[in-house]
């Protein structure tokens, strides 16, 4: 007899906890004998930092080179970037962290760069500084 159970999990962790609650159950059809036996239990999955059957490398971007590790989408993105797999820079005129924040006053309403929202080509007239917000 093949008492064998597998189970798929869809979540990530270190560790594995078995329950044997009885709360609920009456106590006259319970044997007194019953035991859980557990011969071998494998625990298999890629490092953190890779994802897929074959533990390929988190996307470059991925906040903190993390990422779900069936599919590879990032849990968040490092600033600058945005999509699934943080593979998409910020939009022409936005920068920063989720890209949220704007560009502003740079010279002839040229972009910034993605990351640290310095203006590239310097600021417009009476402005200074390295995003130009002085």
């Amino acid at each position: 007899m093949n008492n064998t159970v597998t189970i798929d999990c869809v979540t990530s962790g270190r560790y594995v906890t078995i329950y044997n609650s009885r709360n609920n159950t009456d106590a006259s059809l319970v044997s007194e004998f019953a035991y859980i036996n557990i011969c071998e239990l494998n625990i298999t999955g890629c490092n953190i930092g890779f994802y897929g059957e074959n533990c390929r490398k988190c996307p470059d971007n991925c906040l903190n080179d993390t990422c779900q590790f069936q599919i590879g989408h990032c849990f968040g993105c490092k600033d600058g970037f945005q999509g699934e797999m943080c593979e998409e820079e910020c939009p022409q005129g936005r920068y920063g962290k989720t890209c949220s924040l704007q560009c502003k006053n740079c010279i002839n309403q040229l972009s910034c760069n993605h990351i640290s929202g310095s203006c590239k080509s310097g600021c417009s007239s009476g402005w200074m500084g390295d995003r130009c917000n002085q």
